[in-house]
């Protein structure tokens, strides 16, 4: 009887497991700019997010590079939607896989005419 308890007992956490998925142990790195951001993603593992704080982020290079996984990607994201700002000369360059930018707003822009605000590489 205790058995077939403790099987029934086991066989529902496996199913509810395989239904949420595994847990995350997902970490958030607060950045103020493009050097602790660099900082951070020499600390990042998948599932990770590099938060850009609020403000206006002026003549900012951020080269955003890492290996997340499908399920985990790194994410590169503004502390509050709609919140930080990039003027001036600031850009981004993406790459590696599975990395996810979102919420970022570029405006006001003074690149030279060979640079880029936003680049993929490789």
């Amino acid at each position: 009887m205790k058995t077939k308890l403790m099987l029934h007992i086991i066989v529902t956490i496996t199913i509810f497991l395989s239904l949420i998925g595994t847990p995350s142990f997902s970490k958030e790195f607060i950045v103020r700019n493009a050097k602790e951001i660099a900082t951070a993603l020499r600390q990042v593992s998948p599932g990770d997010e590099v938060v850009l704080s609020d403000g206006t982020w002026k003549d900012q290079y951020i080269q955003f590079n890492g290996h997340g996984k499908e399920k985990l990607p790194i994410i590169l994201r503004p502390e509050n939607k709609g919140k930080v700002l990039l003027t001036g000369s600031s850009r981004l360059d993406i790459s590696g896989s599975w990395l996810v930018v979102e919420g970022l707003r570029f405006e006001n822009g003074s690149l030279e005419q060979d640079q880029h605000i936003v680049r993929f590489n490789g």
